[in-house]
């Protein structure tokens, strides 16, 4: 009875980890697919779960290269401005310091 329950389309059924995962044959995939198609939370359900084919895979890989290259540039930034402040610091105490100084 959990068996059936379970392969019923819905969200736990263990076909969708397997397509998810590319382990369904096209057999079994064109036969989940049509089972999903009979219902709005079927098509949902394998909007989800569905592989993305090449272009998505690019478009996805070029989202995230760009997302790197940015936090990178965003990184390089900020230790800039660490030096730059550590230097101007410096120079801030040397003037203090000469400033006081007694001679």
């Amino acid at each position: 009875m959990r068996r059936e329950a379970e392969r019923d389309g819905g969200p736990d059924d263990p076909r969708w980890r397997a397509l998810l995962l590319g382990r369904l044959s096209e057999e079994e995939e064109a036969a989940l697919r049509a089972e999903a198609e009979q219902s709005e939370d079927g098509r949902a359900l394998y909007e989800l779960y569905r592989p993305f084919d090449l272009e998505e895979q690019e478009r996805l890989f070029q989202a995230v290269a760009a997302f790197v290259r940015a936090n990178q540039r965003a990184r390089r930034q900020r230790a800039l401005l660490a030096v730059a402040l550590l230097i101007i610091a410096g120079v801030v105490l040397a003037l203090v310091c000469g400033a006081f100084r007694v001679g």
